[in-house]
């Protein structure tokens, strides 16, 4: 089997089958080292969102310069003292405690095996963090270890149930190239949300004013509260890149249209200029003609006088 089988391609039970006695031990070592590091990479980030998260509410109002001067950047500013590249690792743990506040059901979760043992790993958790609904999760959680997924595989998974919310977390869009690639899509972006405002939240499909009305008392938390006023600083802020935006794409428009302006005007110019070439050419060739014209009729005349003179 061994000579015949692509052993990159096999299955976890299969390459099972393929270990000796004590390969089997082996494997049965290095699984449990996996696996403790695992557990404690797992618990280590849930405990970091939850400190993180503390800081974050307890930051707010008059106590917002509480931890930095600029108290609402206080992730930004974190990853950067610690010297990460970007926020997303810090990000990614806030993620985990808001999805989980308790940690009992975060470790019940990150303790879900599939039938071989296989389990989530760190990237799956930030990935289902992001699923709202309970049951939901539960069954991408299922899902992932039935069938083996890998985090991108659950993310596609996700991605195609619930396209809105299957961007990874910290995933940066693309940046245009050109100029009419920057504008088309900010468009695009434009037009995207207005359909998420009036199609998935505040519209027909999902009203989150009547949705809160109707909510359940025991779905109402400080952790709801939180993420309400999160929502609202973000928008303030999407609010004042809007306003920037704007502010660009009116700059750019006149600025476009007095170019467009000014080109025509030269062009005129240059055509003006040409006319009045091509008429001096025009007139210059005419008395070019004339004198030619001229020259010639002198010239018979002398001929005609000469030929008079002879036979004379």
């Amino acid at each position: 089997m061994g000579n015949l089988v692509d052993v990159s391609k096999l299955s976890a039970d299969d390459a099972i089958k393929l270990l000796t006695s004590e390969g089997q031990q082996l494997y049965d070592k290095i699984k449990g080292r996996l696996s403790r590091h695992c557990d404690a990479e797992l618990t280590a980030h849930w405990e970091l969102g939850e400190t993180l998260a503390k800081a974050i509410d307890a930051s707010r109002g008059v106590n917002k310069t509480k931890y930095c001067e600029r108290g609402s950047k206080l992730i930004v500013i974190m990853s950067r003292a610690l010297g990460f590249r970007s926020e997303t690792t810090l990000r990614n743990a806030v993620a985990l405690h808001r999805a989980w506040p308790k940690k009992a059901d975060y470790l019940k979760m990150c303790a879900m095996r599939g039938e071989t043992g296989n389990r989530l790993l760190l990237t799956h958790m930030v990935h289902l963090a992001r699923v709202s609904d309970d049951d939901r999760r539960t069954y991408f959680a299922a899902k992932a270890l039935t069938e083996y997924y890998e985090p991108d595989d659950l993310l596609k998974l996700m991605q195609k149930h619930q396209p809105t919310q299957g961007r990874p977390v910290g995933a940066m869009p693309r940046v245009p190239k050109t100029v009419m690639g920057c504008v088309l899509a900010m468009e695009t972006q434009a037009h995207r949300f207005v359909n998420l405002v009036d199609r998935a939240w505040t519209g027909k499909a999902f009203d989150l004013s009547t949705k809160v009305e109707s909510l359940p008392a025991e779905r109402l938390s400080d952790e709801l509260v939180v993420a309400i006023d999160d929502a609202t600083t973000k928008l303030k802020e999407l609010q004042a890149r809007v306003t920037r935006c704007r502010a660009v794409l009116k700059t750019a428009h006149t600025n476009v249209k007095q170019r467009l302006r000014e080109i025509l005007k030269q062009q005129k110019e240059e055509d003006d200029d040409n006319i009045v070439k091509l008429n001096d050419l025009r007139n210059a060739a005419a008395r070019a003609k004339r004198a030619a014209e001229k020259k010639k009729k002198a010239a018979k005349k002398a001929r005609q006088r000469k030929r008079v003179g002879v036979k004379r």
